[in-house]
């Protein structure tokens, strides 16, 4: 994800109001004054959570939901009891996903008209064969 951290509303996720100082470049800079933050911004401890919060929004929207053992792991069921579509973990500003090609690629599509996303799905796919955060993956015939 592009820029992860600075998509997260901090309205939206309940938190309070975060307060900054301008920098000192700033010509707003005026003793007793500060900016009050509309988004997340690097830097600040709240930040991992309320993108957190954010994607968890999102794909909930989509129809995933989050494991209870572990938050990072959201799952789609199909149709049928048992049957899973889509998998996808998440490692900070990391996606890895897996399932369905069809629904991925709807559940990728929309998702991307509300975060912006940065994929290499189709080389992924073509090669049969990528790294996530530094451990190889390869795909295999039948799955």
């Amino acid at each position: 994800v592009s820029t992860a951290f600075l998509r997260a509303s901090i309205a939206d996720q309940g938190g309070r109001e975060i307060w900054v100082q301008p920098p000192k470049e700033s010509e707003d800079r005026r003793p007793g004054y500060g900016w009050r933050l509309k988004k997340a911004l690097y830097g600040l401890r709240q930040s991992p959570r309320l993108w957190y919060g954010h994607i968890k929004q999102e794909l909930e929207r989509l129809g995933y939901t989050s494991s209870v053992r572990e938050p990072c792991l959201f799952v789609k069921g199909g149709s049928r009891e048992g049957w899973v579509q889509s998998i996808i973990v998440i490692h900070v500003d990391d996606f890895l996903v897996l399932g369905d090609h069809r629904t991925l690629r709807r559940d990728l599509a929309k998702l991307g008209e509300r975060v912006v996303l940065k994929s290499d799905l189709q080389e992924a796919s073509v090669a049969g064969e990528w790294t996530y955060l530094g451990r190889r993956v390869r795909q295999r015939d039948g799955g």
